[in-house]
């Protein structure tokens, strides 16, 4: 007798264990993936708040420099109304040439090494922006005292109008 046949027997499909471990596989490269992106995640969050730290802590040293600016050139003011009973000589070219340091200005301050400065005979007033975008003011008054404050319009004249005890 003549047989017959049309090779060889097919294999049997995924035995139950072969496709447990096929599952289990996915399920592991799902987790893995998982976990990666939680990583990053987080990670992506440090890096975003170490910035922002970062960015308070320029802002901070920005302000700091300004304020100094300030100081210097009230020092340098002040010792000019000593000097003449009058704040009039402590104009922007008057600071310039006693207080070379920094730059003087009638006009706005552009920032935290020029110093916008207003001067009259009883009162003087200066403003300096700062690179965190804040402009800072002091004011000088012939009668007594020293005032601070901060504003948007970034001019001595300005700046005659802070009242505050510190900035």
């Amino acid at each position: 007798m003549d047989s017959f046949s049309y090779g060889k027997p097919a294999r049997g499909g995924l035995a139950p264990t072969k496709l447990v471990g096929a599952i289990g596989a996915v399920v592991l490269v799902g987790a893995v993936a998982f976990a990666l992106f939680q990583v990053t995640k987080s990670g992506g969050e440090a890096v975003v708040k170490k910035v922002k730290q970062d960015v308070q802590q320029i802002d901070k040293a920005g302000d700091t420099e300004a304020q100094a600016s300030l100081a210097t050139a009230l020092v340098t003011a002040q010792t000019t109304y000593m000097d003449g009973a009058s704040f009039a000589g402590a104009d922007a070219n008057g600071l310039a040439a006693a207080e070379p340091s920094l730059r003087y200005a009638s006009g706005p301050s552009t920032a935290a090494n020029v110093v916008s400065v207003t001067a009259t005979a009883t009162d003087w007033g200066a403003a300096v922006l700062s690179r965190s975008g804040t402009c800072y003011y002091v004011h000088a008054s012939g009668a007594g005292g020293t005032f601070y404050g901060s504003g948007k319009v970034c001019t001595g004249q300005a700046a005659l109008a802070a009242s505050g005890a510190s900035w």
